[in-house]
């Protein structure tokens, strides 16, 4: 991981070195000595001159991934004192500037027109569209390989990430991947924003290929995938993002033991904020919407008052995971870290020592199947109990808690494809 990120941080040095022929006689035109342009940091520095931008603008050619933003507007804004404002001039800078400053410094009719301020000063302001429709594709380029917003969807990751949090995901460390449905609208996944409706068209239909990376996918690493099981989308590049750790790669055998991660025989500590089910009894309990509240007193309070109040004090982060037991007025259920087991085991509001772990038992399928069973969901009813026939067959008879041995397949490796 230490080499990748040095290569992230130091990345665009080789970058701007590739350009170092055609950027010395654009030096030379700007009154800059045309060495400078063999000089590894100088380079950027007398770039950066020569656009009029301070200096202390090479800060953010050294931050890991915010540096490939900063060099794409950099290679613009330099290229733009050289009268270069069309669109496809832009696109030729974008992704030839190595060659494309190599044509521009051997044409006699290519002139220095000073700073951008200066050019803006002086000269009337390139089309905007044209700017514009640059800016859309050079984002979806920057999208496409090097990095890309999403949102969390689930609470899965709480604790660490919660829903509605946006990440700023590399592309580049596991390879950007080529697009399935390439006709579709900049910017957008699956559906418009706000309107609704499909972003893409069918029209188009390629085969995916994924570029070299500089990683593998590695044990406790976050990553963003596409959901393989999204009945909704075929095509794999439109399928919903999800956002999950990687405890296990290939060639490893997982197992869950009675709640807790064995990977490879061995128990995978807990995290701080990994989190578990437990369920207590509460000191009061909701009765008609009523609750002991903090002052003493018997007051009105829904149980949404309770979840949004008394849960805010445990940092129970998504309702979701608090509620209060159907037909058992008395009994929550809420979902715990190391963090906030303690506040809610020590709270006035809960019995002493009635916190429980939800464990499912070994061969407990009353939660209805799971991997590898999901596949026959058209037998199975809507409130997930197995069929009598399916249940005979349900040969595993795994649950969330217990869970394998499951060996992860690796390249090279022949596998009969059956129900075993």
């Amino acid at each position: 991981m230490v080499f990748e990120y040095l290569l992230l941080f130091f990345c665009t040095i080789p970058l701007t070195m590739l350009g170092s022929f055609g950027l010395a006689p654009l030096f030379a035109k700007a009154g800059e000595d045309p060495k400078k342009a063999f000089i590894p940091v100088v380079n950027q520095l007398t770039f950066l001159k020569i656009a009029g931008k301070h200096p202390s603008n090479i800060i953010l050619e050294y931050v890991p991934v915010i540096n490939i933003f900063s060099f794409v507007l950099d290679l613009i804004d330099f290229a733009r004192c050289y009268n270069v404002k069309s669109f496809w001039q832009q696109m030729a800078t974008l992704f030839g500037y190595p060659v494309y400053f190599l044509y521009l410094g051997k044409k006699e009719d290519v002139k220095y027109l000073g700073t951008l301020k200066e050019i803006e000063a002086t000269h009337p302001k390139s089309k905007w569209y044209s700017s514009l429709l640059f800016a859309v594709v050079a984002a979806t380029i920057i999208r496409w390989a090097f990095i890309e917003a999403y949102k969390i969807p689930t609470s899965s990751m709480e604790g660490s990430m919660l829903v509605d949090d946006f990440l700023f995901v590399s592309k580049i460390h596991y390879g950007p991947r080529t697009p399935q449905t390439p006709l579709q609208m900049p910017l957008t996944h699956q559906q418009f924003p706000i309107i609704g409706g499909k972003s893409y068209s069918e029209a188009i239909k390629l085969p995916s290929f994924r570029f070299p990376g500089l990683s593998t996918v590695q044990r406790n690493k976050p990553l963003v995938f596409n959901w393989p099981y999204d009945q909704m989308v075929d095509h794999t590049d439109m399928k919903t993002f999800y956002v999950k750790r990687c405890v296990a790669v290939a060639g490893d055998t997982l197992a869950f033991v009675d709640g807790q991660l064995y990977v490879n025989s061995k128990k995978v500590e807990d995290n701080e904020t990994q989190q578990y089910k437990y369920s207590f009894r509460l000191a009061q309990p909701v009765v008609r919407d009523t609750i002991l509240t903090r002052n003493g007193n018997n007051e009105e309070i829904s149980v949404e008052r309770l979840k949004g109040d008394v849960a805010k004090d445990w940092k129970i982060a998504n309702n979701e995971d608090f509620s209060i037991v159907a037909g058992h007025p008395n009994v929550a259920i809420a979902c715990l870290s190391k963090s906030n087991y303690g506040k809610v085991a020590n709270s006035k509001y809960v019995v002493p020592n009635s916190l429980l772990k939800e464990i499912f038992t070994k061969g407990d399928v009353s939660q209805g199947p799971i991997f590898p069973y999901m596949a026959e969901t058209g037998r199975i009813s809507t409130d997930r109990i197995l069929p009598d026939d399916l249940l005979k067959e349900y040969k595993f008879k795994w649950n969330v808690d217990n869970f394998g041995p499951l060996w992860v397949p690796k390249a090279g490796v022949t596998i009969a494809m059956n129900r075993d």
